[in-house]
């Protein structure tokens, strides 16, 4: 009998509690109770926990009840959230033979063949095909033979959500089963048996389900929908759109929210932008711009960010950082180089310190991006906080460009960065940024309906020579800040310059 049928007074204030609950916390709620002659007590309530689809279904549940706002959806949503969304799902699940349910501890689902050791993924890497790692329980030695690319899930009889086997496969974000009480491995043998004296050895095809915690015989075709497929992700670019047009990117979410609409416009990845490797350095040349002895005080001068602003400020910073090798790399002057390290951040590594100071410069950006025609120049000084030697950023060089810095960690703990000559303030981050995406989308209809960029550079050419001049083009350069008090500032010699070498 449900708790509503045998005790309806305690249920109806058990509603109106989670009513009133999710209103002050503004999202869905966990409530521990009990209850005594009548009388509910509650021991906690608490933000509940969900899974990354069900975390964008509710937002936009709230925002229906007008619990939360459309700027607050945004901030909620991170794009590992749609990533998670996104994951494998099977084709066929009704064509499969069910085996049990164990725990879903990482979403996404596999098919391969089983194996039990590193000594089976040795002895079918032969036949090419994928495999499912069964353990009793994982153990740290068979975590390499997870990490391998043959192995694309793992099925563990014990454990649950904060298993060894749950807590490895989540950031390789390969589908895991944990707690599969169903089936047993027998002590020193390769062999999965289950309570119908069913058994699965070596090579056998499984299939797994991480959103659900099913396990299935057989072989199955694994698929991924398309963003668009998914209505929450529908309502989720709707959101992004607008926000984007109107220019009215929640600050908070001003990298998440970029992130979002460079996947589903652009196609970026949502959770890696790290640069594909290019041919490796030079170590022979001689990268330091700046004396070594001035790195301290660079150091120095930086600007902590925050713990609660970190991460947003993180993906602002990267996300600029890959949106203005994106637009070089798409003018027609890409053979030009356009950055320049400041030092070699591999120098200046320090383990035991947790720290990386890192700097560089774009230059001559109005001159090969037209449609940022007021930056010259950005200088980025930055302090990153790598967890492992492998996170720590480097130096990459290419024919067409020459070397530049390789971000590895996406924690920057420090910054400083100068626009056209001046430093740029932490606050104003989220809106230059906001601002430098928009201006890619309206550029075309400013060229359309105004001027060119090449007839603002030959105005600016032109402009010392002779005393007569458009002054609508002129009117212009004053707007976007080429010139002031009769002479061209930092962004206007920029592009008086065009032709010379930085």
């Amino acid at each position: 009998m449900s708790l509503e049928t045998r005790f309806p007074s305690i249920w109806r204030q058990l509603e109106q509690a989670g009513r009133l609950a999710e209103r002050h916390l503004r999202a869905c709620v966990d409530m521990d109770f009990t209850f005594q002659n009548g009388q509910l007590f509650f021991l906690s309530i608490r933000p509940g926990r969900i899974n990354p689809a069900v975390k964008i279904q509710l937002s936009f549940q709230l925002l229906a009840e007008g619990i939360i706002t459309p700027e607050e959806v945004l901030e909620r949503i991170e794009p590992a959230d749609v990533a998670a969304v996104l994951r494998p799902e099977i084709s066929s699940a009704s064509k499969l033979k069910l085996l049990g349910q164990g725990v879903p501890a990482v979403g996404g689902a596999a098919s391969g063949r089983i194996i039990f050791s590193t000594l089976g993924a040795e002895r079918l890497a032969s036949l090419g095909d994928p495999a499912i790692l069964a353990v009793r329980e994982l153990h740290h030695g068979q975590f390499p033979t997870v990490q391998s690319s043959m192995v694309v899930g793992v099925l563990a009889m014990h454990g649950g959500v904060s298993s060894h086997a749950a807590l490895f496969c989540r950031p390789l974000r390969k589908p895991c089963v944990t707690g599969f009480n169903t089936g047993e491995i027998p002590h020193n043998k390769e062999v999965l048996i289950l309570p119908s004296n069913k058994s699965f050895s070596e090579g056998d095809w499984l299939t797994i389900d991480g959103a659900t915690g099913n396990v299935y015989a057989g072989k199955s075709l694994i698929e991924t929908k398309p963003w668009d497929a998914h209505p929450e992700l529908g309502l989720l670019d709707f959101l992004v759109e607008k926000a984007v047009t109107s220019g009215r990117v929640p600050p908070k979410a001003t990298g998440a929210v970029w992130r979002i609409w460079d996947f589903m416009r652009h196609g970026l990845p949502l959770t890696n932008m790290e640069s594909e490797s290019r041919l490796p350095v030079d170590k022979q040349r001689s990268f330091s711009l700046i004396p070594s002895k001035k790195t301290d005080a660079a150091r120095k001068a930086l600007t902590p960010i925050g713990e609660a602003s970190r991460k947003s400020f993180s993906d602002i910073l990267l996300g600029l950082m890959a949106t203005l090798e994106r637009l070089f790399e798409c003018s027609s002057r890409r053979q030009q180089a356009y950055c320049r390290e400041l030092w070699n951040p591999e120098h200046q590594y320090s383990p035991e310190k947790e720290s990386q100071l890192v700097g560089f410069e774009y230059f001559g950006i109005n001159r090969r991006i037209p449609h940022l025609i007021e930056l010259a120049n950005i200088c980025i000084h930055l302090e990153c906080k790598p967890q492992s030697p492998a996170e720590a950023w480097t130096l990459e060089s290419s024919p067409d460009i020459g070397a530049r810095v390789v971000p590895r960690s996406r924690s920057i703990s420090a910054c400083q960065i100068w626009v056209n000559g001046a430093e740029l303030r932490h606050e104003d981050l989220p809106k230059f940024y906001t601002w430098l995406r928009r201006r890619e989308y309206f550029w075309r209809g400013f060229e359309e309906n105004q001027t060119s960029h090449q007839e603002i550079t030959d105005f600016l050419m032109r402009f010392k020579k002779s005393a007569k001049f458009d002054q609508r083009i002129a009117a212009l350069c004053w707007e976007f800040g080429l010139i002031k008090n009769g002479k061209p500032t930092v962004a206007g010699l920029s592009l008086l310059n065009s032709g010379k070498k930085p």
